[in-house]
């Protein structure tokens, strides 16, 4: 019995009191010893720090009463991390508020739809480090030469911010002209101050003054970190990371075990769908509010192309969105854990009663409760003790920062709450609840089983900066193999108290030393939330002297309820065609399609193919890739030579590149004829381009060329230096001078342009330059305000980049992304229609499986083919990897990451398309179980022919709209010309079969949903046309920029669902097969085909294989449905 106290409970309550006293001592005072915070002098309050900002501005005849106000406090973290590495917390603070002013009062003023904003910084100490006025590109000024604006931003920094000129050293200046003015930067640097670093390049703390016309428009300080720290320290820190997702990959293992026992347990009905809610609101509730609660902050981030309200709007939705999964992610991990914790820890209460007031009532939650509030003392004396025994053995860690945002807001108390309860019952139930039972099964020993997910969720933790990269993981793991074994012995609440408890103490810490009462008590009330019910346990046994017997709320009492029979005939066939399926035999009947049907199809695909008869624009380019990757590296590789760069040393890879400009298309085909709009393409600017790019691990230089892909013309040439490469200090004119010869080496004839912008700044070894060229009023080439433009930076005395574009207006550019409310609401309608549609098919798919409708061989074998092509495309892939690959992380760290991210990806895909067909499955009962080479001889005949007619119809589709730009070129988008994929794969053919075969196995689960939704759920043509009409219309109005764009983007839409639904309905039907070779013919018909279009003779012949490939699949699936069956002997 277990009614009142017994000596061994009071025994068990005075050590934990007395531990608690001891680490409280400890913890409290060693806290900032271990966890040393920076010292931020806050003699300004936010409000204060306001008022002294708009004074600022008040005195340069700013009038701030039509404007909008929002306050951030910020910081430059990377500046931060850098001083406290290199000279420790107390040589940062001792730098830090003289020169190195870093705590900021960052404070916005700003309009909507208007592009005028001023932005000022103050330092908590009052002093004005930072000013912005953002004006329009367009906005008239003077046009004073570099010489008079530098007079101007000296002025301004004698005069206005009191500095002397004499302890600062000119560095760099770049001059950008507008179309009304001239703009000018100066940089300085604080002379005699600098931090030294291990390399060769030393941080120095800088002064950037910013002249628009003849006003002063721009200030800030900063401090200049070294780039090959930066790089040093991320290759450093990347060890962190992979150490983390390493780790996180065996989570990842843990949750797919967890969802594929879930299963079975839905099917068992052993699930406590009460308690997977109530988890799954309470993490709603708190997810909401929180982001809810933090709109005062992001506010600061609001994009004046919009309206305040669409800002708003769209992240309360984005915030909605975000709580509904995060609680969908806790009610899972609930179904998930809450039946094998039942299971395994069957004499403890169960995880459905312990809150409840029988729960509450119990010994256990009275000693439980005591025991997690123990641990959560005895946690931070545990990380006390650790770091600073690891601070002498020489481990690193940033500093805390004694400021939030969060105190910023109307309910901070709402963030701890957040914060206490989703790691608490998002790890608790992953790494305690699920993984000790789990890892028990498969483990001899129970110990050893703890040890592992105490590890596991460990390092896990790694991705923190703290140096060395394990020392974070250990920390957490020892404490994970304490925790585990206190749950062996009490049960998980003393973990969840402790857990919670233990991180809404350390974000409320900010709080609880604030000066505001609210905030104070609050925060103290949400940290000691599980304080509540142990002073009500209490306060019930001190009256009644009696704790509730536990036997009937314990594990083992809770037991899965017996199992329903499923009848087969509860399932609704697919169609009327396939309603034979509910009979007795097992083989359903297929009617051909008739003669006239086919002669109705054949007719309906020639008459969309007379659009062939008809020329495209002759003004829309044409690609053609006269030579392959290995071809293309070939060329590389003799350039660099030729131009006596040490090729051997780098590793390379080939990948195509497109260069087309939406944004730019569309700007001038508004205002000019499309031959104009496109002349520049093709001649002045490349369609696509073949790159090769040279890199060596841990060097930060590197070279890019690209080619035109037609003929291995040179394009561009960028060539990445170090900022502590040794180079030549040229003047403006001798840099100038390098730059018209790389453009006259390039074709470009810079004597029909003018330049724009000219910038240098001066490095440790070497002087760079940048200039930018464009073209003038009254070109051919301008049309209106778009104008082609390039930039040329020269390192040193060498070229070290040439990049072409076009500009566009600003203004123009601001128009496209305006938001408005209305806008928003309608980009949200499409998102809701979708989540709707996510939740009703999770819905379906849990109801499936509690009623046994789903045989899961079929869709396992499904899945597993699915993610082997996922696989296969990805490791055919692995050379493009190395495109975006950083050169700063090692080799070895970088290929552990994409392993990781790929193993996880493929699992993922694979659970989804066991999920969809295995829902597809159950709503169309007997469709893949009546799969047979019965079955596939009879559709096969119509499955080839339609699939056949598809192909032909999706590159009439394709033609006919590009015969429609060239009629409506300012209403329809203009892409650029298609590019082949996976050119750069190793075997690219084997790409295109894989998406082939990818694109055959996902069709029939997008008919199946629209299929079951048009014919099961909504029923109604009426229902259904206004349900798409309201779909299509909001999306393309939320795209859509004039009534014309509108209607076509409209029309194109319910023309294609129209077209998809008649031949579903009329063709199609319940052919299963069609759908899957309709697919797969389709992709290969278009990805061969425009292979085949190439003049390159290897991509012709991979275009070929393709075809071939394609070929001897439907040629086989017909031999092999053809042949008879194999007779039993009797």
């Amino acid at each position: 019995m277990e009614q009142r106290l017994d000596r061994g409970d009071v025994r068990l309550i005075l050590a934990c009191l007395a531990i608690t006293f001891v680490s409280l001592v400890v913890g409290t005072h060693y806290f900032y010893q271990a966890f040393p915070e920076a010292t931020i002098d806050f003699q300004l309050t936010r409000d204060e720090a306001r008022s002294h900002a708009a004074s600022f501005l008040d005195h340069r005849g700013f009038d701030l009463s039509d404007y909008h106000h929002a306050a951030i406090f910020n910081f430059d973290n990377n500046a931060k991390t850098f001083l406290e590495f290199e000279m420790g917390l107390q040589g940062a603070s001792d730098l830090i508020d003289n020169p190195v002013r870093l705590w900021r009062w960052s404070h916005r003023w700003f309009k909507e739809r208007e592009k005028d904003e001023l932005r000022v910084q103050i330092t908590t100490t009052g002093d004005l480090v930072g000013f912005q006025h953002q004006i329009d590109e367009e906005a008239p000024g003077a046009r004073l030469s570099q010489e008079q604006a530098r007079a101007q931003a000296e002025q301004f920094l004698i005069h206005a911010m009191g500095h002397d000129l004499a302890s600062l050293e000119f560095v760099e200046a770049g001059t950008t002209q507008r179309p009304e003015r001239s703009d000018h930067t100066f940089t300085w640097k604080l002379a005699g101050f600098q931090v030294e670093t291990d390399g060769t390049s030393d941080a120095t703390y800088r002064y950037r003054v910013i002249v628009q016309g003849d006003l002063v428009g721009g200030y800030e300080e900063f401090l200049k970190i070294p780039e090959a720290w930066q790089d040093d320290f991320d290759e450093m820190y990347s060890r962190n990371l992979t150490t983390g997702i390493v780790a996180q990959l065996f989570l990842f293992f843990t949750i797919v075990a967890m969802a594929i026992l879930l299963v079975g347990r839905i099917r068992l009905q052993d699930v406590r769908w009460r308690l997977v809610i109530a988890f799954g609101m309470i993490t709603f509730v708190l997810s909401f509010l929180a982001n809810l609660n933090n709109l005062p902050v992001i506010t600061f981030g609001f994009d004046t192309t919009g309206t305040l309200s669409s800002f708003l709007t769209e992240n309360v939705l984005l915030g909605f969105a975000t709580a509904l999964v995060e609680a969908l992610f806790v009610a899972f991990l609930t179904a998930g854990a809450e039946p094998l914790y039942r299971e395994y820890f069957a004499d403890q209460i169960s995880l459905s009663e312990q809150f409840q007031p029988d729960g509450i009532r119990t010994k256990r939650f009275l000693i439980g409760t005591i025991l997690g509030l123990t641990m959560t003392a005895g946690f931070v004396a545990y990380q006390v003790v650790f770091y600073l025994i690891a601070e002498r053995f020489g481990s690193w860690g940033p500093a805390e920062i004694p400021y939030a945002e969060m105190i910023n807001t109307h309910i901070p108390w709402v963030v701890v709450l957040l914060i206490g309860w989703l790691p608490a019952v998002q790890e608790e139930f992953i790494s305690r609840a699920f993984s000790i039972p789990f890892f028990h099964r498969f483990m001899k020993h129970r110990w050893l089983a703890v040890v592992v997910a105490a590890v596991i969720w460990g390092f896990a933790h790694a991705g923190y900066p703290q140096q060395p990269f394990w020392i974070r993981g250990l920390e957490v793991s020892l404490a994970g193999i304490v925790v585990g074994y206190i749950v062996l012995r009490w049960g998980l609440l003393p973990a969840l108290v402790w857990h919670y408890t233990i991180d809404a103490l350390y974000t409320a810490l900010i709080l609880l030393r604030s000066s505001n009462t609210y905030y104070v008590l609050s925060a103290a009330l949400s940290v000691g939330l599980m304080l509540l019910p142990l002073i009500l346990a209490i306060i019930l046994y001190a009256r009644r002297h009696y704790f509730i017997d536990p036997g009937s709320l314990l594990n083992s009492e809770d037991a899965a309820p017996a199992l329903t029979p499923v009848h087969a005939g509860r399932a609704t066939p697919m169609s009327p065609e396939a309603q034979i399926l509910e009979g007795s035999d097992p083989t359903p009947i297929y009617h051909p399609l008739s003669r006239r049907r086919w002669l109705w199809g054949v007719a309906g695909v020639t008459l969309c193919a007379v659009v062939f008869f008809t020329e495209p624009d002759p003004a829309l380019p044409d690609l053609d890739i006269a030579f392959t990757a290995e071809d293309a590296e070939q060329t590389a590789i003799a350039w660099m030579r030729e131009s006596g760069v040490d090729v051997d040393r780098y590793t390379s890879v080939a990948h195509t590149q497109a260069q087309w400009d939406n944004q730019a298309v569309e700007y001038r085909a508004e205002r000019v004829g499309l031959d104009v709009a496109l002349s520049p393409f093709g001649n002045e600017l490349a369609t696509a381009v073949w790159s090769v790019r040279f890199f060596e691990p841990g060097e930060k230089e590197e070279w890019t060329l690209s080619f035109l892909p037609h003929d291995t013309t040179l394009y561009r040439v960028k060539h990445t230096l170090p900022e502590n490469a040794e180079g030549a200090d040229l003047t403006e004119a001798e840099a100038k001078a390098i730059a018209l010869q790389a453009l006259s080496d390039f074709g470009i004839d810079a004597s029909a342009l003018e330049v724009k912008d000219v910038s240098s700044e001066k490095l440790d070894g070497r002087r760079d330059h940048w200039f930018a060229w464009e073209t003038p009023e009254g070109d051919p080439r301008r049309v209106e305000d778009s104008r082609l433009r390039y930039d040329v930076h020269i390192a040193g005395d060498s070229v070290a980049d040439l990049e072409r574009s076009i500009k566009l207006p600003e203004e123009w550019l601001r128009d496209r992304r305006e938001s408005t409310l209305w806008r928003t609401a309608l980009e949200w309608i499409p998102h809701a229609g979708v989540a709707a549609l996510v939740l009703h098919m999770l819905w379906l798919l849990i109801a499936s499986i509690r009623a046994g409708t789903i045989q899961w061989r079929r869709p396992i074998w499904y899945g597993g083919i699915g993610a082997t092509l996922f696989l296969v495309a990805f490791l055919n892939g692995l050379p493009t990897f190395l495109v975006s690959y950083p050169t700063q992380i090692p080799m070895g760290m970088f290929s552990i990451i994409q392993a990781v991210v790929t193993i996880m990806a493929t699992l993922f895909m694979g659970l989804v398309l066991i999920a969809g067909s295995g829902l597809f499955a159950s709503l169309f009962p007997g469709t893949l179980g009546t799969l047979s080479r019965g079955t596939l001889r009879a559709w096969l005949p119509d499955a080839i022919g339609l699939s056949l007619l598809a192909g032909a119809a999706s590159l009439c589709a394709d033609r006919w709209s590009k015969w429609l730009v060239g009629v409506l070129p300012d209403s329809v988008p203009i892409h650029g010309p298609a590019v082949p994929g996976q050119l750069s794969d190793v075997i690219p053919v084997l790409s295109g079969v894989v998406s082939a075969l990818s694109s055959a196995l996902q069709a029939p689960l997008w008919i199946a949903v629209a299929v079951y939704y048009a014919c099961r759920v909504i029923r109604r043509p009426s229902i259904i046309i206004v349900a798409l009409l309201a779909f299509y219309g909001a999306s393309a109005g939320a795209s859509a920029y004039t009534p014309i764009e509108f209607f076509v983007a409209l029309g194109r839409s319910c023309l294609i669902a129209a077209v998809y639904a008649f031949a579903l309905s009329q063709f199609f039907r319940d052919n299963l097969l069609a759908y899957v070779l309709a697919a797969f013919v389709t992709t290969t018909a278009k990805g061969a085909g425009l292979l085949l279009l190439q003049s390159s003779t290897a991509l012709q012949w991979q275009g070929g294989v393709w075809i071939l490939i394609g070929v001897t699949v439907l040629a086989s699936l017909w031999i092999w449905a053809r042949r008879p069956p194999e007779r039993q002997s009797s």
